[in-house]
């Protein structure tokens, strides 16, 4: 997940100052981002614990959990000046993993991707998100694009925030909203952390980058976890059932999300 850093549809001298400011802002956030991530290593997990521990009921069992991955961002920064832009449009491709009640065809975890549209107002850091989510079986177990099969989709709407990236205080985004599948006959809400790779600060990765996850701290990033060399961003996300898809639900054909028109 970019922030503005990889901007589309921009030319001319316009879209020189802007990619130069934007390269400079992007320094300036990594060099924070570093000092930042440091004290926030331990009290990560311990500000975790604290939040689950917090109120007397325990959280529902999740219906699925998912693991992806950001293979492909188009961000497009729009009105203000270059060097201020006013909002942020971005297209994104997600692939990885589910596991649990999606995966309906015998195999678990099984394969997933969505695409998703956000359109975030830079000033607030909030806005909303929208996508088409698959569920795949593989033909042949081997790994393949070429051997998935869909065997359900749906859709996904909520937002997504920015502002713990933009303000520097730790390199993930979060998100949150609801998710229905008519093909699943159920529906329910989500949650979800976007884990962004940063240097790594103790020098431990074998890749040279890390996550910052909230829950456990500091992960360094696999060869795996690289396209083409260059670390990707990850997603971990959970989906609650809170119910059967709905008389009033459309189905997930008609509601276009995840496409910017």
């Amino acid at each position: 997940m970019a922030i503005g850093w990889s901007v589309s549809r921009i030319g001319g001298d316009e879209g020189v100052m802007r990619t130069k400011t934007l390269a400079r802002n992007d320094r300036r956030f990594r060099w924070a981002l570093v000092v930042a991530v440091v004290p926030a290593l331990c009290l990560a997990p311990a500000v975790s614990r604290a939040q689950g521990r917090q109120g007397g009921n325990p959280e529902p069992a999740p219906f699925a959990t998912l693991k992806l991955y950001e293979v492909q961002e188009a961000t497009d920064l729009k009105g203000g000046m270059p060097q201020d832009p006013v909002l942020r449009l971005a297209n994104a491709a997600l692939v990885g993993t589910a596991s649990g009640g999606l995966c309906t065809a015998g195999q678990d975890p099984c394969a997933f991707d969505t695409v998703a549209l956000s359109r975030i107002p830079l000033r607030l850091g909030v806005g909303p998100l929208s996508g088409d989510f698959q569920v795949m079986f593989d033909t042949r177990l081997s790994g393949l694009l070429s051997d998935l099969v869909l065997v359900a989709k749906g859709s996904v709407q909520g937002t997504l925030d920015l502002r713990p990236l933009l303000t520097g205080k730790a390199p993930i985004a979060l998100m949150k909203g609801r998710w229905k599948s008519k093909a699943l006959d159920a529906r329910g809400t989500l949650s979800g952390t976007f884990l962004l790779p940063f240097p790594d600060p103790t020098k431990q990765c074998a890749t040279g980058f890390a996550y910052l996850d909230p829950s456990v701290g500091l992960q360094c990033l696999t060869a795996a976890e690289t396209s083409l060399g260059r670390p990707v961003t990850k997603v971990v996300a959970t989906f609650l059932k809170t119910g059967p898809f709905g008389p009033a639900d459309k189905d997930d054909d008609e509601d276009g999300h995840g496409k910017n028109e």
